[in-house]
């Protein structure tokens, strides 16, 4: 990991006012390398590859903390399958995801700001957040079942 990399890692864990441990900047390093989304169990296992002296337990902590603090976000398949976790984006985004592989897209534009407004002065309700998923086949898989 370049000199560069590493610091903007310190910056993200100082702007979320967390101390910058080694297992945090480890959990970090994995997900920003992988620019994916992975489960705890693959970053344990990547974090073993590397000799991590650190626990599964450690990485589940590590991602919830994460997760509370904004740094990570994280998705959820379906009910069966484990969460996924990545790097957060600056900016909001919607997610296409493949039910035979699992690959997770992003959809950097959402398309309901403006029916969130809609809604929020309908029902006098203030939308603080909303998540949307699109379930289906990706190309790759489609083209293999034909």
């Amino acid at each position: 990991m370049t000199t560069q990399r590493k610091e903007a890692l310190r910056i993200r864990l100082d702007e979320a006012k967390l101390k910058k441990t080694r297992h945090r900047t480890m959990v970090l390093d994995v997900l920003d390398q992988e620019n994916t989304f992975l489960s705890a169990d693959d970053i344990y296992l990547k974090l073993k590859q590397e000799d991590a002296s650190v626990s599964l337990s450690t990485v589940y902590r590590i991602l919830e903390t994460f997760v509370q603090t904004g740094l990570v976000s994280p998705i959820a398949l379906d009910d069966t399958k484990p969460m996924l976790y990545e790097i957060a984006h600056a900016h909001h985004a919607h997610h296409l995801i493949c039910r035979q592989c699992h690959k997770v897209i992003h959809v950097e534009h959402c398309p309901l700001e403006h029916y969130e407004t809609r809604l929020e002065k309908a029902h006098g309700f203030t939308i603080d957040e909303h998540r949307l998923n699109f379930y289906g086949v990706c190309e790759a898989c489609a083209n293999t079942d034909q």
